[in-house]
Formats: structure tokens, sequence, C-alpha cells
């Protein structure tokens, strides 16, 4: 990619609930003072204010898109967290944010009725390949401390991601990276219904967040379902096509689940421009991203990182188009990270 790229200046995106814009979070709420803060009314110690300020230490925004029916998505979670670990300690001046963002790989699936995984996975991809893609897992799993059991329920992710979004209005990055910590290892190691509200409930009360009994009443209304399809739509918007997709600074984009050693570098490169620059306070910057396919990928990476994919075109007109979830064998790649930079 030159390094040279035109500037761009993408189209914003729209939603029932208003216009995605730099200010809210992605989420235009025309009736709210404070949009896209203000969704959220829980009893988190949290100010919610705190997202607004300006921070005096170069900052490294790191937005992670991802669906909870991923296995891919579960590795780069984990490679993500590690990695931001060691930049942290490497780079004690600079703050790095990370926050989870919705994909739905196949929203034809139903919400309300789960279906049997392995039956799903067999219909898809048959016996041996489900098999070669299950080997590969396990293996990739057991690098990064994850003990992967692919059967169990499958079904719709949206109330999922109701509370991953719920998690971080309330309590910021530390209660979202708990929330989506809960509920990876509960579907892919434990094989629980990722679906279930008692199970939903359950995983919202062991981060601190909220009672049971709170959060079964969140999931049985209507809260942040519009916020969460906004936000699903905008990824498409952005023609992100396959998760996971991490993008950094609002100026890199990494697809797939790469190692931490790869995401580390980039984060690393990240910081160092942070630094030399005294880039501002941007957390809210990926609401104007540029699109993926003018985003660049850090040097060093082959782009064939494993992650999972829509098998047909994704509908931009409407995010409930008939897409259904491909997931990919490649193997992961350990290359230098060297990013080019993108005008945006």
């Amino acid at each position: 990619m030159s390094n040279n790229p035109t500037a761009v200046n993408p189209p914003a995106a729209h939603c029932s609930q208003g216009v995605v814009d730099n200010n809210n979070y992605g989420i235009g709420m025309p009736s709210n003072p404070h949009p896209g803060y203000g969704i959220v009314n829980c009893n988190s110690n949290v100010s919610n204010n705190h997202h607004h300020h300006s921070h005096p230490h170069p900052t490294v925004s790191i937005t992670v898109v991802s669906d909870f029916n991923c296995p891919w998505c579960y590795v780069a979670h984990k490679e993500v967290q590690s990695a931001l670990t060691q930049a942290r300690i490497s780079h004690p001046n600079t703050l790095f944010t990370v926050e989870y963002r919705p994909f739905q790989l196949d929203p034809t699936l139903p919400t309300e009725k789960p279906m049997c995984r392995i039956a799903c996975y067999k219909a898809k991809f048959g016996e041996e390949k489900m098999k070669k893609i299950g080997e590969a897992l396990r293996e990739r799993g057991r690098r990064v401390g994850i003990d992967f059991h692919m059967a169990g329920k499958v079904r719709q992710t949206t109330n999922a991601h109701r509370l991953a979004l719920k998690a971080w209005l309330c309590g910021g990055e530390a209660a979202q990276v708990k929330m989506v910590d809960a509920l990876f290892a509960a579907y892919f190691e434990r094989e629980t219904d990722i679906g279930c509200y008692n199970f939903l409930s359950k995983a919202a009360e062991s981060t601190g967040l909220m009672t049971y009994d709170q959060a079964q009443t969140f999931l049985k209304s209507d809260k942040l379902k519009d916020e969460v399809q906004c936000l699903i739509r905008h990824s498409v918007l952005r023609e992100i096509k396959g998760v996971p997709f991490t993008v950094i600074s609002n100026q890199w984009a990494i697809q797939g689940a790469e190692t931490a050693e790869s995401f580390y570098r980039a984060f690393e490169f990240a910081a160092n421009a942070a630094e030399s620059q005294a880039i501002p306070f941007t957390h809210h910057a990926y609401a104007s991203t540029p699109s993926a396919t003018t985003m660049s990928t850090p040097d060093g990476l082959s782009g064939t990182a494993p992650s999972c994919k829509p098998t047909v075109a994704v509908d931009t007109a409407s995010v409930t188009g008939d897409h259904v979830s491909e997931i990919s064998t490649q193997s992961g790649t350990s290359g230098g990270s060297t990013p080019t930079k993108v005008d945006s």
C-alpha cells in the first residue's frame, strides 16, 4: 500500500436511531441531550461521563469487531488481551483502550429456539471438514488457554451483544472485558447456550455489573436492540466482511486471529506514533473510520490469519440479509508488524 494514500471521508451510516457520527459512540439519539452515553440507566459507580474527557497521555484506541458465534474471535480476544498486557508494560506513559463491537455472521439463526451446534456444523461443512476445523481450533486454543468444546446449542447472538454493549456503557473497558470473557468461555468451553436468558443473566451477575434479576429484566426488554443493530450495520457499511477485525487508532486494521506477538508489534507501532505525535485522546474515532478496504494491514502480516466470514455477499442495505458464517481453517502468522499510516 502506498505511503501517501488519498484522504478518506466516508459517508455517515444511517440507522433507525439516527446517524453514526464521531461524537456519540456511533449511535445517533436526537432526543437525548447526551447521545450514546445516556442510553443505559445502571447502578454502576463508574460515571459514563468519564469517557468524554480528553486525556493528557498519548493514546492508542483499539476496536475489536467480533461475534460470539465465531471461535476465532475468542482466540483473537485472548491474543489481543495478552498483547495489551505486554504493550502497557512496554509503554507505561501511553494509554491503551479497547472496545468490543458487535457483528452478526448469521442473522438467519433463530433467537428463541436453540439448534444443535454439531448438527449445524455437519450440515454446513460435512463431517470430514468439521473434524479438521475442530482439530485446528483445539490446537490453536491450547496455545492461548482455551479448551474448545464445540457441542451444545447455537442460536442468534443479539442478546449477548446487548450485554456486552451495556457493560461498556455502564462500566467502560474493564466491565466489558469481564463480560466478553464470561460469554466466550461459557459458550466455547462449557457448551452453554449463548441465547439462554438464565445463562446470560448469570454471566452478567458474575461481572458485578448487575444482579441476576436486573439482567433478566434487561434481557426481556428491548433496550439496546436497535443500538446493537446500528453498530452491526456500521461495520457492514465500513466493508468489514469477516471477523475478528481489529482497528488500531482509527488508522490500521488487522483481519483475523493473529498471534499476540503480531498484535503487540502493531500496538507498539501505534504507541510509538502516538508518543511522537502526541495524538489526542479519540476513543470514539472508529465512528468515522475509513472503510476496511482503504485501511492498511500492518506490514509483515500475510492476511491469512483464521477468521469467520459470511459465505455470500453482505447486503449493505439491510443488516438482516441472508449471509451465513464460514469458518476458515487457515493458520495464523507471527510476522512483524510495522503498519503503514493511512490518513483519515
